[in-house]
């Protein structure tokens, strides 16, 4: 199983730091590449959107996301990329200096996704085999991972994964990602608030 377990080079990512983001489980690891993989792969194009967005801090989430989302699986360069342009949005930076800095983390980005093209995509299987998930087992588990945010437990990460992968193409999983960035933030407090509000709902 080790043989299986081991990560090719990966261009732009520091899988040593990844891997402790995950307690070195590498198979949660596999599926948090995947993730990322799957969710920025557009993310020139989610932040084109975000500048035509009435919200006007829609560009400073979306970098954001990014950052949070690229610290978790190492890949340090489009963390550092996505945190300059995150800034400048929030500063309101001239449009020029957006369209620089949105460039710089495209090409940081680039590589990177073209190496995650490669990597073994058994979490794209698993999605299009997934079942509808049983609202009652996914809502036992946002208790759970609830109680877990609120002692600070490192554990949330992983239990979160596992409610993404439930919850994938649902609009649950939106929540839930706002909830993974407010964990990579260690922002516990925000993250608990968020599901309070999806439990209210879902018990609606």
């Amino acid at each position: 199983t080790e043989q299986k377990d081991e990560l090719p080079e990966l261009p732009g990512i520091d899988t040593g730091a990844g891997l402790a983001t995950t307690m070195d489980n590498p198979k949660l690891y596999r599926k948090l590449l995947g993730k990322f993989r799957d969710s920025q792969a557009d993310f020139a194009a989610q932040f084109a959107a975000a500048q035509k967005d009435v919200d006007e801090t829609a560009t400073t989430r979306t970098a954001h996301t990014l950052k949070g989302v690229a610290g978790n699986i190492g890949a340090k360069q489009v963390q550092a990329a996505a945190e300059r342009l995150e800034l400048a949005c929030k500063e309101g930076a001239a449009q020029g200096e957006i369209d620089n800095l949105l460039a710089a983390t495209v090409a940081a980005l680039h590589p990177l996704l073209k190496g995650l093209e490669a990597l073994d995509t058994t979490v794209a299987v698993a999605r299009s085999e997934r079942k509808e998930a049983d609202p009652a087992k996914v809502q036992e588990l946002i208790v759970k991972l609830r109680s877990l945010l609120e002692d600070g437990d490192s554990d949330a990460a992983e239990l979160l994964e596992e409610l993404s992968q439930l919850t994938t193409g649902t609009a649950l999983a939106k929540r839930l990602d706002e909830v993974a960035t407010a964990v990579a933030d260690y922002d516990f407090e925000t993250a608990a608030q968020i599901l309070n509000k999806i439990l209210a709902a879902e018990r609606a």
